[in-house]
């Protein structure tokens, strides 16, 4: 009892400090204590993984099974863990009290946990270099609450650097201090509590550790003999045989996969710090407003640069401590350098612009396997918070001895402390923090109870929503398609990029348009044993849930504010219903679109889905018709239900969707008109069952026609190969323009939409000085619409404005736009023209005469 009161009596400064950290955290995280069962931080993305990750450990320890493989995620193929980022010492933490407070207030007394840890961590080693508790407690607050370190809040695992200051701690005993075996064995611990909290976290160890043992050997020269290398072995034999299973395993499979590339995830944005990340404040800070016009500091994509911002205090106190510091500081600074040098990248990038001229050190190590695999150069920004937080502690502690000097030296250092404490948490505080909702749809607990073992699809698909698909098979443990995983094989994907129809939807969130056959695409799904697919409204646009809800055609199973559930064995009769049955248990279920209006050659679409309630046995195709109001058909064209499935193949409860597309016959007389859809036989044509109508009421104008000839000027009479007939013309010559009016008469349909040329000719040389080619009436009514024997005038205006003045021939003629060819011209005497062109009579003068304006 005497002892734990000494110990207390020695000590209770530095379990208030411990204390305060945990106070200070609750506030520099609010809103995250009071939404402790209800949210998580961040945005909802990769820190939903590391919740995963705890209850798929927690699966494992339970049920039996592999740790480093499952196929709860990337079904039915699985994928491998032995690369995803598992943290170990974060799971340990979270397991004994996910059953007490339950798994989100668990996961999020951790998180605040790690960072108070933090504090703690850097406090100790402070307090050893310093021997001053404020100067230790300010050090430990720069360091739990960096910046840098809150921007990373969707990274857990990333943020746990407790053990890397405790670390260095018992390294630098190691080297200082006796009994030194026992130092190297604490140091161990702590390397190896920071490799387990993320193996990352192992590189910046290694750069603690190799640049403290090349100060030390410079200026620590005397503490060096045997016993410190022993002691060194010492820590790395115990650190690599602790941490060696999971390396072996990692190891044999990085040697014998197939793709070891894959262990490399190029980022595809340059994730490098701004120079201005170091000054500019978060956006919410109080002094954010004083940076408004920097491009930087506007930048709706900031985050991509990284919050790195030092705080004004703390660049004040480094300043002050470098001088403290003394021969130590090299050290502090040179920790400081190499970790800023590294977090800048391969290029400078300053004020959102990366100017690639300016080549930093990182270029020369980016390829260099430890730093490859940190993946992002902001990283060590992470890192840059040890030498900071230390160089600040021996700030505190000259200001501190300045305050010794005066009188009142005891109350004016508590009020240094108090204030400096105040500041820093002023400077580095951004509430609220980002949380994340983690309430999910409540069909997920009946899901849970659904008996067997089956997967879900969910839609979207991708890697950016599948972190919130983990987060909700925590709840109901079933298999989905996709997940995430810190680099992913691509043999993870193997299941959907095989599957067209998955493929699709992966790379377009769209269904594909060239797969109708619905039920047939399910079929295929619910063989792999995927039972339910589900819709999320959280991270689909609107147009989105409309294609796949349209697509699968049939009613949901389940459906409220944040999903929607379809089966993917839909049934005729409880799933969906024909609305009318055509032929032998073959209908229609629903009439999806259909254009409501008819013109001459408008296009005529429609769209419905198809339905089986029996197995069909022969092979059927649909016939659209335009029927008029006496119920005559009056055009009538022919398609597969669906290409590439045949009708005779469709078992009972077939879902497919029908697109058919057809354009109005411009021949068609005016009146009401019923589209109308039918079964017949492909071979006969001939008519089985029921005709549904699409629409009752498309009205087709009446089309004005001319079967006399009109007055013309001059009449000529030249046929144009079969199909038309050139009555004659009428002509006017302006300065600025010739306008000449065509009659034609056509001798029977056509199906080509023919061309009219004018041609002005230079008599003498017969050389092309200027033309204009048109459809008739300007392109408004083309030959396919004529009607046998009508006559149409086309009036038809050729610019002179660039024909220099002169006299002129002007020449007339059809062609076909498709392959170029003219059609034939003959005269009324049967003899064949030249250039198949009529050459007109006519003199054309340029500008015309004062007294005619044709000769």
């Amino acid at each position: 009892m005497i002892k734990q009161a000494k110990w207390l009596r020695r000590h209770w400064k530095d379990l208030a400090a411990f204390s305060m950290y945990g106070i200070i955290t609750v506030v520099m995280t609010w809103p995250l204590a009071g939404q402790l069962s209800s949210h998580l931080p961040g945005p909802g993305d990769d820190l939903l993984v590391h919740y995963w990750n705890g209850w798929w450990i927690k699966q494992v320890l339970m049920h039996g099974g592999d740790l480093y493989y499952t196929d709860l995620i990337f079904y039915p193929q699985g994928v491998s863990l032995l690369y995803h980022n598992i943290s170990w010492a974060n799971i340990a933490l979270w397991l004994p009290l996910e059953s007490p407070v339950g798994g989100i207030a668990a996961f999020n007394l951790v998180y605040m946990l790690n960072l108070t840890l933090c504090g703690v961590g850097m406090y100790v080693l402070a307090r050893y270099l310093t021997c001053s508790t404020g100067a230790a407690f300010i050090a430990g607050l720069i360091y739990a609450f960096w910046p840098y370190r809150i921007y990373e809040i969707d990274h857990p695992n990333l943020i746990v650097t407790q053990w890397l200051p405790l670390f260095l701690l018992y390294l630098i005993r190691v080297v200082r201090e006796e009994r030194k075996i026992r130092h190297a064995v604490i140091a161990a611990i702590f390397l190896i509590l920071t490799g387990y909290a993320r193996w990352q976290l192992l590189v910046f160890a290694a750069i603690v550790a190799g640049l403290y043992v090349l100060y030390s050997l410079r200026f620590e020269r005397r503490h060096w003999n045997s016993r410190v290398v022993m002691a060194l072995a010492v820590v790395a034999v115990i650190s690599a045989v602790v941490m060696a299973p999971p390396m072996y395993l990692m190891i044999r499979e990085q040697l014998t996969r197939e793709h070891p590339e894959d262990l490399f995830v190029e980022s595809p944005v340059p994730k490098q710090t701004d120079l201005l990340a170091y000054v500019v404040p978060p956006h919410n800070h109080l002094l954010g407003g004083l940076f408004g016009g920097l491009e930087y500091a506007d930048a709706f994509e900031r985050a991509w640069y990284s919050n790195a911002y030092l705080g004004c205090i703390v660049v004040l106190l480094v300043i002050v401590g470098v001088r403290r510091a003394r021969r130590t500081a090299w050290f502090w600074a040179g920790l400081a350098l190499v970790s800023w040098l590294l977090a800048l990248g391969p290029a400078l990038r300053f004020n959102k612009h990366v100017y690639p001229g300016v080549t930093l050190p990182y270029a020369l190590v980016e390829d260099f396997l430890p730093i490859r695999i940190m993946r992002e150069p902001r990283r060590f920004n992470i890192l840059l918070a040890l030498p900071t937080a230390a160089m600040a502690g021996y700030g505190v502690l000259a200001l501190r001895d300045r305050v010794h000097r005066l009188n009142l030296r005891r109350a004016l250092s508590v009020v240094l402390f108090v204030l400096l404490a105040l500041l820093t948490c002023l400077d580095y505080l951004q509430v609220p923090v980002r949380t994340f909702s983690t309430e999910v749809s409540p069909f997920y607990r009946s899901l849970a109870a659904e008996p067997g073992r089956f997967a879900l699809l969910n839609l979207p698909t991708g890697r950016s929503r599948s972190p919130y698909y983990m987060l909700c098979q925590t709840i109901h443990g079933k298999p989905i398609v996709e997940g995430s995983v810190a680099r992913p094989p691509r043999e993870a994907y193997e299941f959907v990029d095989n599957n067209p129809f998955l493929a699709y939807l992966h790379e377009n969130r769209v269904t594909n348009p060239a797969l109708p056959d619905v039920s047939r695409q399910l079929d295929i799904l619910a063989g792999a044993g995927i039972r339910y697919v589900i819709l999320h409204r959280r991270y689909a646009f609107p147009w989105e849930i409309a294609d796949w809800r349209t697509y699968l055609a049939y009613r949901p199973v389940y459906e409220d504010r944040f999903i929607t559930v379809y089966r993917t064995d839909p049934q005729a009769g409880q799933d969906f219903s024909l609305s009318q049955e055509l032929y032998g248990g073959l209908g229609l279920v629903q009439v999806i679109s259909s254009t409501n209006f008819i013109r001459p050659a408008s296009l005529m679409e429609v769209a419905v889905v198809w339905g089986t309630t029996e197995p069909q046995r022969e092979d059927w195709a649909a016939e659209l018709a335009l029927v008029d109001e006496a119920g005559q058909c009056r055009q009538a064209i022919t398609f597969p239900l669906v290409p590439g499935w045949p009708t005779g193949e469709w078992p009972a409860n077939a879902l497919a969707h029908g697109r058919y597309a057809f354009m109005v016959d411009p021949r068609l007389p005016g009146g009401l008109y019923a589209l109308t859809l039918t079964l017949i036989r492909p071979d006969t044509g001939k008519q089985v069952g029921e005709s549904a109508i699409i629409n009752d009421s498309l009205e087709m104008p009446a089309q004005p026609r001319v079967f006399t000839r009109p007055p013309m000027q001059v009449k000529a009479d030249v046929l144009f190969g079969d199909v038309l007939r050139l009555l004659g013309y009428d002509l006017e010559v302006e300065a600025d323009a010739l306008r000449i009016t065509l009659h034609w008469q056509a001798l029977r349909r056509m199906d080509v939409a023919y061309k009219t040329f004018v041609h002005l000719l230079d008599p003498a040389s017969g050389e092309l000085v200027a033309q204009v080619d048109v459809m008739p009436r300007n392109w408004t009514y083309p030959t396919s619409w004529w009607e046998v024997g009508e006559v149409v005038s086309d009036r038809i205006e050729l610019s002179l404005l660039e024909v220099p003045p002169g006299m002129y021939r002007l020449a007339v003629g059809l062609y076909d736009p498709a392959s170029m060819e003219r059609l034939p011209a003959q005269a009324v005497d049967g003899q064949w023209l030249s250039d198949n062109q009529v050459v007109l009579e006519e003199t054309v003068h340029h500008p015309p005469d004062a007294e005619s304006e044709v000769k």
